[in-house]
């Protein structure tokens, strides 16, 4: 990080870590080399490896982290899309929010998996899919099929919010936005959230809101990326940081005027 956006952000992390917080003995600080803003960060092939572990937390927490490198992380792809299977509902739908960051080399791949006979494996699918917007246009035909005549009522449900999706359209709350969000987990799944809610904040309002609320997590860390990923959200989200400047919570009234400062900064 460099230039004008290193300046606020020093001051950023000074800022929100002078915050008063409620104690949390139970919540550790999330270490530094998971933050993906970090340039020490852990390289995605580490977050790879985790995908095998027996903890569905610490999956999450990887996947998450591979979401966040994109494209850059497509060639793990292969390794992702059994997960869409996985019986860790949060993973799954997991799962198939990372593949559809990670772009054109694990799309064929995330697409492929709305022909499988198995129903929750489509419902993943479908959620994908519509994560993935206009870029999903070829599963068009299928997805309405899918909306139209899956003997499963989740998929078909699912199914209709993908279409509105990769219409461009926003008339349909994501069924799964609650579920992805991860608000109430522990510090692991909260850092992983602020990664797939950033991504959604641009074009999303329930993501912003629950941005806005991250910036008041009893975890500096976790702050400190839900304001960076505010202030990078683009110039729609600052209605709603105004709003939060009026907030009965300290930490968030100050986390707004972090975000909206840096959001002057990156135009």
């Amino acid at each position: 990080m460099a230039g004008p956006h290193a300046a606020w952000w020093a001051i950023a992390l000074i800022a929100v870590g002078a915050c008063q917080s409620p104690p949390s003995a139970e919540l550790p600080d999330i270490p530094e080399e998971v933050q993906a803003d970090d340039p020490q960060r852990k390289p995605a092939e580490y977050w790879a490896a985790r995908l095998n572990s027996p903890s569905s937390a610490i999956q999450q927490e990887a996947l998450g982290q591979l979401g966040a490198y994109g494209r850059d992380a497509s060639a793990y792809a292969p390794l992702i899309v059994p997960l869409l299977r996985d019986p860790d509902r949060k993973t799954g739908f997991t799962a198939a929010w990372t593949l559809a960051r990670l772009g054109m080399g694990a799309h064929p791949l995330l697409i492929d998996r709305l022909q499988s006979e198995n129903a929750v494996e489509r419902e993943r699918a479908a959620y994908g899919a519509g994560e993935m917007g206009p870029a999903a246009a070829d599963a068009g035909e299928r997805l309405n099929e899918m909306m139209t005549s899956d003997p499963s009522p989740r998929v078909r449900a699912m199914a209709a919010w993908a279409l509105d999706q990769v219409a461009g359209r926003r008339s349909v709350v994501d069924p799964n936005m609650a579920l992805l969000s991860g608000l109430h987990g522990e510090p692991g799944e909260r850092q992983a959230a602020v990664e797939r809610l950033g991504a959604m904040a641009y074009r999303s309002r329930v993501a912003v809101r629950e941005l806005i609320v991250l910036m008041g997590d009893s975890v500096p860390a976790i702050r400190h990326r839900a304001i960076f990923a505010l202030a990078h959200a683009g110039l729609t989200v600052q209605p709603s940081l105004s709003a939060a400047l009026s907030s009965r919570r300290k930490e968030i009234r100050r986390g707004a005027v972090l975000a909206i400062s840096g959001m002057k900064r990156s135009f």
